[in-house]
């Protein structure tokens, strides 16, 4: 599972054409934590989880892989 988050988070990354210094420095953390958590070394935080999902503007629940598409998050809740 781990794997599988860090793939979307590489995903992600390439998508917006993002490093994982930028990224690490959009959430707030260290490009070795965000490295660790891409190559599936460990799970993201549930804190990193929801700053992914700020950057991103996706859902955490896309990041876990329990929804199959990335779903936009506004102030009125999921689109």
């Amino acid at each position: 599972h781990r794997k599988q988050v860090g793939l979307r988070i590489k995903q992600l990354c390439d998508r917006k054409g993002m490093s994982y210094f930028a990224l690490g420095k959009a959430i707030g953390m260290h490009e070795s934590v965000v490295s660790r958590s891409v190559n599936g070394i460990r799970l993201p935080s549930a804190f990193m989880l929801i700053q992914l999902a700020k950057v991103f503007n996706c859902s955490v629940d896309h990041l876990l892989g329990l929804q199959p598409s990335s779903v936009v998050i506004s102030k009125y809740g999921p689109q």
